[in-house]
């Protein structure tokens, strides 16, 4: 932001500010911002900076001025576009240390500069050591356009001096060289005045610099590279490093191309790489469900068929069991009956009581012997009833068949168990009866039986349970081989191999395989399970 925009001249306080003392201190930012306003005022009223581009120096202390403000600086110098185009002339001319080390423009170009310090003033054409391209130029100027700049030199007024000195052009040849092998920082070609005398002028400052400023424009002109004004054939050498610049960007350029395809390539693999994994893992992770869920079932069958299994064997226990009490309590029942009827004496404790035992047992034996054929000959037929009932979906022919053999089966066991009954009541009458007349005998006689001598009816009901008991086991035995008979009648047996369906218990519904048969069960297979099942409850699938 300007402070001042028209320039009124300077004063003492302008030049104080750049007093040793004052380089570092930033108290005196704002007196040497005021000054820096008045510096740029007086450079907007001189002529001859067209086709340049006038910047300033910093008046803050800095990195860039090692924090010192030893002068204020205005200066003009080619334009932005023209800078831009040399750069890579920098670049291949000049070290990358000095490139950052010291990044100012005005050391890198020639510049027609108003420099003020604590001292006075001055204005002149200046070129840096850095200002390499420019340099190169003025020297090689004196092969082809030495006529020119010694022209120049000699109609320059002599307040324009170099090195205190009046301009020649040999000088200034020197001077650049010099300053071009480093011995010297800066070619000057200045008009200096002290601080007073610019501080006298105010504002005639104006007009005396005015004077001096055709002299400078055209030192500059003849002095500073451009396309028109190119001694050292850095147009070419340009045109190649653009030409060099753009193919090196074009295979710069494909070379991303292709690493982003690549990088691109390596992506898909890597997704589909992932994609495959993840698939494999769910197929895997199935697999692993599948075969759990699978070895679950497996042990379900398993556990179903040991419990079925132990089902099947605890079963003919329970039923003893049930046999077994339902014959006591008929057993219990015969006894009372009898002892009502008077067919046998009534329990005594006594020294006979042995004997009353044998007795009783020899009764529950003609008693249970009947009950257990007439059981017999029912199991038989619930057994081939069962056996029916399975097999109805055989056929008409079939059906009929099974009927006409369970009923003829049935009528024999009937008359089986009615002829057994006959028997053994004839035998329980019989020997009742023969107990009778003995007691009426002994009676009439008075005689007393003796005492170690056993009793008669005690032989007669032995003799007579135990031939109950064979008929009762003959009856069983027939009945038995009656259903055994009539079932392999029925139902013909399966060969090894057929597919099969379960109709009764846990696995009812299930399909599995015959693996053999043996005494009236087949060996079944389901799944990895194998187990027996009855005859009776397997079909045969077509």
């Amino acid at each position: 932001m300007l402070i001042q925009t028209e320039f009124e001249g300077f004063g003492e306080e302008d030049f104080a500010i750049y007093r040793q003392a004052c380089w570092a201190s930033n108290l005196h930012n704002r007196a040497r911002m005021q000054t820096k306003d008045r510096l740029n005022a007086l450079a907007r009223r001189l002529q001859g900076f067209n086709g340049l581009t006038l910047e300033a120096s910093s008046e803050i202390p800095s990195v860039w001025n090692q924090r010192q403000v030893k002068d204020q600086w205005v200066y003009a110098l080619r334009q932005p576009e023209l800078r831009k185009r040399m750069a890579p002339a920098f670049a291949k001319q000049m070290t990358l240390s000095t490139l950052v080390g010291d990044p100012a423009e005005h050391h890198r170009h020639a510049v027609i500069a108003l420099k003020l310090d604590d001292k006075g003033f001055e204005i002149g054409l200046r070129l840096h050591s850095h200002a390499v391209i420019d340099l190169e130029n003025l020297i090689a100027a004196r092969a082809t356009n030495a006529a020119s700049v010694a022209e120049l030199c000699n109609a320059m007024p002599s307040e324009l001096q170099l090195k205190g000195q009046k301009v020649t052009a040999e000088a200034l040849y020197a001077e650049a060289e010099s300053c071009l092998a480093q011995g010297t920082e800066w070619v000057n070609v200045v008009a200096s005045l002290d601080a007073e005398t610019v501080i006298n002028m105010g504002v005639g400052l104006v007009d005396h610099l005015n004077a001096l400023m055709p002299s400078l424009r055209a030192l500059y002109d003849a002095v500073a590279w451009s396309e028109a004004n190119d001694f050292i054939g850095l147009c070419d050498r340009l045109t190649q490093w653009q030409k060099e610049r753009a193919e090196r960007e074009q295979i710069e350029k494909a070379e991303a191309e292709k690493a982003e395809a690549e990088k691109a390539e390596r992506v898909k693999a890597a997704r589909e790489l992932a994609e495959s994994r993840q698939a494999d893992q769910q197929a895997w992770r199935a697999r692993s469900l599948k075969a759990k869920a699978l070895s679950e079932k497996q042990r379900a069958e398993k556990q179903a068929a040991k419990a079925a299994e132990e089902a099947e064997k605890a079963e003919p226990t329970d039923r003893n069991a049930q046999i077994k009490a339902e014959a006591e309590a008929q057993k219990e029942e015969a006894e009372r009956h009898m002892i009502e009827e008077g067919l046998m004496p009534e329990p005594v404790k006594s020294a006979d009581a042995e004997s009353h035992a044998e007795v009783k047992s020899e009764s529950k034996a003609a008693t249970e012997a009947p009950k257990a054929a007439d059981e017999g000959g029912v199991a038989g037929d619930k057994r081939s009833f069962r056996g029916a009932g399975d097999r109805r979906n055989r056929g008409p022919k079939a059906r009929a068949e099974d009927e006409s053999n369970r009923n003829r089966g049935a009528g024999d066991r009937r008359n089986r168990a009615a002829q057994s009954d006959e028997d053994a009541g004839k035998n329980r009458n019989r020997g009742a009866k023969d107990r009778r007349q003995s007691e009426a005998s002994e009676a009439h006689s008075g005689r007393k039986s003796p005492s170690n001598r056993k009793p008669f009816h005690k032989e007669s009901a032995a003799q007579n349970g135990a031939e109950a008991q064979e008929s009762a086991s003959n009856a069983a035995n027939e009945k038995k081989q009656a259903a055994q008979e009539s079932k392999a009648a029925v139902l013909p047996v399966i060969e090894a191999g057929r597919k099969c369906i379960l109709k009764r218990g846990i696995f009812q519904g299930k399909q599995g395989e015959i693996q053999g048969f043996e005494k009236g069960y087949y060996k079944i297979k389901i799944g990895a399970v194998s187990f027996n099942v009855a005859q009776a409850d397997v079909e045969a699938l077509p």
